[in-house]
């Protein structure tokens, strides 16, 4: 079950992209997932999906055009955004009030609120993973420099929940591809489902350390130039009822949504192979 952990790297960037869709106003959520750039973090994510294939080459499994083309297909066949986007707002219609509405559009329509949802956009790309990783890097070589900022993001992780929702994530979509790795046939082992879910759960306490620091150097990365003072703002904002409320049930409708696609995109992978999805 490595590939898990390997998967869990490749998300980490989509779930810090996803802070960018935490906007909310009197318009259906899907129109204000999309006003918020969350449609972006959708198309972000099958493009990683994509590149999972690396992971499993990493394995040292036979990965041939054939592989390729059926583990493409599912990929875009189950984490196509006109699917899972409206899965989400589905979730979220009618979870708030008018007045939580109101009050969290204020944040995001301010000044503030629009800088960090751009630098939350910029800075989250797939394509950004390497300059990310140097960038964190760079910063190991003072940490005392960094502690007070890294405190700060240790406190946005907290109020939004980002480590625990990026670890659900990845275990829950993991489980679900590596079930129809396993209904693949050609994997050196057979495994029920349970056997998937419990040898996952092993790998758990690597999995939540290795998001966690993913998830660090990520916010490290995108908050770079938001000052301390803003941070600040964005921080109480996150821990404000309604923030609190938005973040809790925005990242739990897109663990919903993404498991369900996982779920998918094993079956899919299975069914591309002649197989029965297990």
């Amino acid at each position: 079950m490595s590939f898990v952990r390997h998967l869990g790297l490749v998300l980490f960037f989509f779930v810090c992209a996803l802070q960018s869709a935490q906007a909310a106003r009197s318009v259906s959520a899907e129109d204000l997932i999309r006003k918020s750039g969350g449609d972006a973090s959708i198309v972000e994510l099958r493009e990683a999906m994509r590149s999972g294939l690396e992971a499993v080459k990493a394995q040292g499994l036979p990965v041939d055009e054939t592989f390729a083309s059926a583990w493409n297909d599912a990929a875009d066949a189950a984490f196509q955004p006109g699917k899972v986007l409206p899965r989400i707002a589905e979730t979220l219609n009618g979870v708030f009030t008018q007045a939580e509405h109101d009050e969290i559009a204020a944040f995001y329509d301010s000044p503030l609120g629009a800088r960090i949802v751009q630098f939350e956009k910029d800075g989250s790309s797939f394509k950004k993973q390497a300059e990310v990783t140097a960038y964190a890097q760079s910063l190991t070589s003072d940490p005392g420099k960094y502690a007070s900022r890294m405190a700060l993001y240790h406190q946005l992780d907290e109020a939004a929940g980002l480590t625990k929702i990026s670890i659900s994530i990845a275990m829950n979509m993991g489980i679900a591809i590596q079930a129809g790795m396993v209904a693949w046939g050609k994997l050196p082992m057979e495994l029920s489902f349970d056997d998937i879910k419990r040898e996952a759960e092993k790998q758990r306490p690597a999995i939540s350390q290795q998001m966690a620091g993913a998830l660090y150097a990520s916010m490290a990365y995108i908050y770079k130039d938001v000052s301390q003072e803003d941070m600040l703002v964005y921080i109480n904002f996150a821990k404000s009822p309604a923030g609190a409320k938005f973040m809790a049930a925005y990242f739990a409708a897109v663990d919903l949504a993404l498991t369900e696609a996982g779920r998918d995109f094993g079956k899919r992978l299975a069914e591309n192979f002649g197989r029965k999805p297990i």
